[in-house]
């Protein structure tokens, strides 16, 4: 994986995209506002409220799956985002396998009281590598996470401790890949804009 080192981060502008209470970022949007510093955008829908090429590195994490315009979501990540500039995003793996044993992000909504909770779309790393190339960017790596570890500075090695602790069986014998494929939680995109 191409590591990305907070020195590396250092003085650049960072737009955290459906930002919630997260504080990671120099720039916040979100459609609900959990500060004063955050600004209410329809990330869906609505244009992000800043020029063209305005961001060195944009950042969303667990957005979107929630959304129903994800091709808009990526356009105007290229539009705000400056040439060479990073775009990180973490997703809800579609692969995962707890996801159709617990009988979640199946939708049917409509019956569902949790009326805040709306899970769209679900991706797998070939669908973001296929959005990113579509709307000019140049994959730099991408794959899954087992937790809620941060993108940021992740070491890989958590993936083989993690599988050789709470794993035992013909599981254990599984091929590595198709393991991450099935027990990963989330999945993430490292791209550049060209």
């Amino acid at each position: 994986m191409e590591r990305i080192s907070r020195k590396f981060l250092k003085g650049k502008r960072i737009l955290n995209i459906g930002c919630g209470s997260d504080v990671f970022g120099t720039d916040f949007i979100d459609l609900y506002p959990s500060r004063s510093e955050v600004i209410k955008v329809d990330i869906d829908s609505e244009n992000f409220p800043y020029e063209d090429g305005t961001f060195d590195v944009l950042y969303s994490n667990k957005v979107l799956e929630h959304m129903t315009n994800s091709a808009h979501f990526f356009s105007e990540c290229r539009r705000v985002l400056k040439k060479g500039g990073l775009l990180i995003t973490i997703t809800d793996n579609a692969n995962y396998l707890g996801y159709a044993i617990h009988k979640t992000h199946y939708g049917n909504y409509e019956n569902d009281e949790r009326s805040e909770d709306r899970h769209y779309s679900l991706f797998t790393t070939w669908h973001l590598e296929n959005f990113a190339k579509k709307f000019g960017f140049k994959v730099k790596d991408k794959g899954f996470l087992y937790d809620e570890t941060e993108i940021i500075e992740i070491d890989r090695r958590a993936e083989m401790s993690w599988r050789a602790k709470y794993v035992s069986g013909p599981l254990r014998k599984m091929p590595l890949e198709i393991f991450k494929k099935l027990f990963s939680v989330r999945i993430f995109l490292i791209a550049a804009r060209e």
